[in-house]
């Protein structure tokens, strides 16, 4: 177990088919998280991907194989090179047993206290592909997947966090690592609904069959905030720091802390 107080990781790079060489600015997070862990003298370098996602279906090639292509351009190499880091580096995608099992712990301790909680409800689902899209009082008009605007009503469970009055107390400044202001982004969260939806159809992710939601999977909104936290707790670190851009911090902050509201309490960094 790491003696040290705090793990920078990114969280958490989409794993697309998408050539790093031609776009590596989408591999930022994981340079300035390797940045931060030397400047904190952190022994282990951690990179987290997201393999969950709508995008996943329509892919031609095995997310492991999309990972090993990454790894084989120059703009990996090199840094992986330049910061002597090859031998100690740990992949992870937020669709691994391990992590599955971890998430779907701290989920049950979750509906236990009452942080998170079932219930059945409408849904908007796609006639087209199947989709269970969003809760029907969303008034989605169009699927994610397919693009199909034929959508009917299915009524099932779905796994729910109500958001705190104050919005903006999703993303407090103080737990910025970052100085600049993020009026913008605290503000559009004003638009949140009273609630978030943290079950989904996907194709691949943490299983919440273990709490009576067949055929679903934990949000990868929420998963990828998760992924992180798992990154640190399991070596042992006292705090877990997302190093993310704001357009994919202010869609992954509602989820992550409206679920974790006491770290502390829940025995996670």
């Amino acid at each position: 177990m790491s003696e040290h107080e705090i793990l920078f990781t990114n969280a958490a790079v989409q794993n697309r088919s998408f050539d790093i060489d031609q776009n590596p600015g989408k591999v930022s997070g994981i340079i300035a998280a390797q940045l931060l862990n030397r400047l904190f003298d952190n022994p282990d370098v951690v990179h987290c991907w997201n393999n969950v996602g709508l995008f996943d279906e329509a892919e031609t090639t095995t997310s492991d194989e999309r990972l090993e292509h990454k790894y084989d351009s120059q703009v990996l190499k090199q840094h992986l090179t330049y910061w002597g880091t090859a031998g100690k580096l740990v992949v992870q995608t937020d669709d691994e047993e391990w992590f599955s099992t971890w998430a779907v712990g701290l989920v049950e301790s979750c509906l236990e206290r009452g942080d998170i909680y079932i219930q059945n409800t409408t849904f908007s689902r796609c006639a087209q592909c199947d989709l269970v899209i969003a809760e029907s009082a969303a008034h989605i008009d169009q699927c994610g997947r397919c693009k199909g605007q034929n959508l009917d009503v299915v009524k099932e469970d779905g796994l729910f966090v109500d958001v705190p009055d104050d919005r903006q107390s999703l993303l407090l400044p103080e737990n910025l690592y970052n100085s600049i202001n993020i009026y913008q982004e605290r503000d559009s969260f004003k638009q949140l609904p009273p609630r978030l939806l943290l079950s989904r159809d996907r194709s691949r992710g943490v299983n919440l069959e273990r709490i009576g939601l067949t055929d679903k999977v934990l949000d990868p909104r929420l998963g990828i905030g998760l992924l992180a936290v798992y990154a640190a707790s399991i070596r042992g670190y006292e705090k877990g720091c997302l190093v993310q851009s704001l357009s994919t911090l202010v869609r992954t902050a509602p989820y992550l802390n409206s679920v974790i509201v006491d770290a502390d309490r829940q025995g996670i960094p």
